[in-house]
């Protein structure tokens, strides 16, 4: 799980990358808060279904995983995980693990992969997934107004949400 203000705002900027002058973060966000208005879902979607799940199937193991607890300190997260799968993990392994896996290193792994030929973008020929990677970057993004908003949003989202939480809110 993510802070819903910084997921929308990288969901903004990978769907910038394929979209015209018109598309902007005052447009993004009163669509992201209306019901219907894109053909994917937020995470406030996927968070309901997969709590829905977890009610309907008690004995199916799962593990939360908040993305400000990666970025804070990532080794004790991917320890916590290994043991949650039952795998054997020395610190030095986790950290390795860390490591390979930090945004560094996975946004440079992005940058060399190459693109399906029928991904059409608008402003560029490549598509970036990893943009900053950095916990409140929201604060850059948002109007105090905006805040204000998405915050009822939020709330509003999480009265069918079943109880998960976010951190760095």
């Amino acid at each position: 799980m993510r802070n819903p203000k910084d997921t929308a705002v990288s969901m903004y900027h990978h769907l910038k990358q394929s979209a015209t002058d018109q598309f902007t973060w005052d447009n993004f966000l009163k669509g992201y808060t209306s019901e219907g208005y894109f053909s994917c879902s937020h995470q406030f979607d996927y968070l309901r279904q997969m709590k829905q799940f977890e009610i309907a199937h008690p004995e199916h193991p799962i593990k939360h995983l908040h993305y400000e607890d990666l970025k804070q300190d990532a080794v004790p997260v991917i320890k916590d995980l290994s043991e949650f799968l039952g795998v054997q993990a020395s610190d030095a392994f986790c950290q390795d693990v860390a490591r390979a896996c930090g945004f560094d290193n996975m946004k440079r792994a992005d940058e060399t992969r190459d693109m399906p030929d029928n991904l059409k973008l608008v402003s560029r020929t490549k598509l970036f997934l990893y943009r900053k990677g950095i916990v409140g970057d929201w604060k850059n993004t948002f109007t105090v107004a905006q805040s204000e908003m998405f915050d009822d949003f939020i709330a509003n989202q999480s009265k069918n949400y079943f109880g998960f939480t976010f951190k760095g809110h």
